[in-house]
Protein backbone atom coordinates (compact mmCIF):
# COMPACT_ATOMS: atom_id res chain seq x y z
CA UNK A 1 0.00 0.00 0.00
CA UNK A 2 1.34 3.44 -0.92
CA UNK A 3 2.18 5.87 1.88
CA UNK A 4 -0.39 8.40 0.67
CA UNK A 5 -3.07 5.67 0.75
CA UNK A 6 -2.05 4.78 4.31
CA UNK A 7 -2.35 8.44 5.29
CA UNK A 8 -5.80 8.70 3.69
CA UNK A 9 -6.98 5.58 5.49
CA UNK A 10 -5.67 6.71 8.87
CA UNK A 11 -7.31 10.10 8.43
CA UNK A 12 -10.62 8.48 7.42
CA UNK A 13 -10.46 6.29 10.53
CA UNK A 14 -9.87 9.36 12.73
CA UNK A 15 -6.33 8.67 13.92
CA UNK A 16 -4.50 11.61 15.55
CA UNK A 17 -1.70 12.03 18.04
CA UNK A 18 -2.55 12.64 21.68
CA UNK A 19 -2.23 16.41 21.12
CA UNK A 20 -4.54 16.24 18.07
CA UNK A 21 -1.98 18.24 16.11
CA UNK A 22 -0.58 15.44 13.97
CA UNK A 23 -1.06 16.10 10.26
CA UNK A 24 -1.85 12.57 9.17
CA UNK A 25 -2.89 13.85 5.74
CA UNK A 26 0.79 14.24 4.98
CA UNK A 27 2.44 11.14 3.51
CA UNK A 28 5.86 12.19 4.81
CA UNK A 29 4.47 11.96 8.37
CA UNK A 30 3.54 8.35 7.72
CA UNK A 31 6.98 7.71 6.18
CA UNK A 32 8.67 9.03 9.33
CA UNK A 33 6.49 6.79 11.47
CA UNK A 34 7.39 3.76 9.37
CA UNK A 35 11.09 4.50 9.94
CA UNK A 36 10.81 5.10 13.69
CA UNK A 37 12.12 2.08 15.57
CA UNK A 38 10.38 3.13 18.79
CA UNK A 39 7.34 1.26 17.45
CA UNK A 40 9.07 -2.10 17.89
CA UNK A 41 10.12 -1.39 21.47
CA UNK A 42 13.42 0.50 21.16
CA UNK A 43 14.41 3.65 22.99
CA UNK A 44 17.29 5.85 21.82
CA UNK A 45 19.13 8.35 23.97
CA UNK A 46 22.03 9.83 22.05
CA UNK A 47 24.11 6.90 20.83
CA UNK A 48 22.64 4.49 23.41
CA UNK A 49 20.02 2.09 22.05
CA UNK A 50 17.96 0.07 24.52
CA UNK A 51 15.57 -2.66 23.39
CA UNK A 52 12.44 -3.88 25.17
CA UNK A 53 11.86 -0.63 27.08
CA UNK A 54 8.13 -0.69 26.35
CA UNK A 55 5.50 -2.86 24.72
CA UNK A 56 6.02 -2.70 20.95
CA UNK A 57 3.21 -1.88 18.52
CA UNK A 58 4.80 -4.04 15.80
CA UNK A 59 7.29 -6.89 15.84
CA UNK A 60 10.86 -6.28 14.80
CA UNK A 61 10.26 -8.58 11.85
CA UNK A 62 7.33 -6.43 10.67
CA UNK A 63 9.43 -3.29 11.10
CA UNK A 64 12.34 -4.78 9.15
CA UNK A 65 10.00 -5.92 6.37
CA UNK A 66 8.64 -2.37 5.98
CA UNK A 67 12.17 -0.93 6.07
CA UNK A 68 13.30 -3.27 3.30
CA UNK A 69 10.28 -2.48 1.15
CA UNK A 70 10.82 1.27 1.59
CA UNK A 71 14.52 0.95 0.77
CA UNK A 72 13.80 -1.07 -2.38
CA UNK A 73 11.15 1.41 -3.53
CA UNK A 74 13.57 4.29 -2.96
CA UNK A 75 16.18 2.52 -5.08
CA UNK A 76 13.65 1.98 -7.88
CA UNK A 77 11.69 5.24 -7.79
CA UNK A 78 13.97 7.60 -5.86
CA UNK A 79 12.92 9.60 -2.85
CA UNK A 80 9.78 11.66 -3.36
CA UNK A 81 10.40 13.44 -0.05
CA UNK A 82 13.03 16.10 0.51
CA UNK A 83 14.62 13.79 3.06
CA UNK A 84 15.37 10.18 2.15
CA UNK A 85 14.28 7.45 4.54
CA UNK A 86 16.55 7.38 7.57
CA UNK A 87 15.69 3.83 8.55
CA UNK A 88 18.61 2.19 10.28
Amino acid sequence: MAIDKIAERLKAEGYKNKYKSWDITNGSTVAKILCNDIYWGVTRFGDVITENTHEPLVTREQFEKVRKIKKKRQEIYGSLNKEPCKCQ
